[in-house]
């Protein structure tokens, strides 16, 4: 029987199987994109019935699809790691695309939490970002963050922030907290 220790801060905390553990952590199933880089156009030709590139279009099908699955699978936390556009100045476009996908996301309560990447940074200091409309909004729902050290967000089952277990997880790539 595998076991493993966990640490609080500085005090060990004595060894405890896998299947121990594994009984008292909870589970929370993430819908992560990364580099989503809308407006990725190459090779696109505009559509005649929409006035889009199709590669949009395509990129927005492909999108809801997953979307869609990871909500008839009681996802409970939606992750937009950074680049969400190709560029730091989206096309209104490609701006509501994402919208319309965070929006879909809330609607289903599904808090999303969106990281600000290198391609949504502005050139010029105190220039707004590329996705900080949403901050501004304040969507109920959307956490959007380009530190990590001020982020917090909160699912269904859980509040979420970089300092607790699942905060750390996020950072680490291991979504499970314990159950407390």
């Amino acid at each position: 029987n595998r076991s493993l220790s966990l640490c609080d801060g500085e005090q060990r905390v004595n060894p405890v199987t896998i299947n121990q553990l594994q009984k008292t952590i909870m589970s929370i199933r993430n819908l992560h994109f990364a580099d989503f880089n809308i407006g990725m156009e190459n090779y696109g030709r505009l559509d005649a019935a929409t006035g889009l590139n199709r590669r949009l279009l395509d990129f927005s099908r492909s999108v809801h699809c997953a979307i869609d699955y990871a909500l008839d699978h009681g996802a409970h936390l939606a992750i937009f790691a950074g680049d969400i556009y190709k560029h730091r100045d989206p096309d209104p476009s490609w701006q509501r695309e994402f919208a319309v996908c965070v929006r879909k996301l809330t609607d289903a309560g599904v808090p999303v939490v969106i990281l600000v990447g290198n391609h949504d940074l502005p050139n010029t200091f105190g220039k707004a970002h590329a996705v900080e409309i949403f901050a501004t909004l304040g969507l109920p729902g959307v956490t959007v963050t380009a530190s990590t050290s001020a982020s917090q967000a909160s699912a269904p089952a859980a509040p979420l922030a970089p300092g607790d277990a699942v905060g750390v997880a996020l950072m680490s790539g291991d979504f499970s907290i314990g159950a407390t």
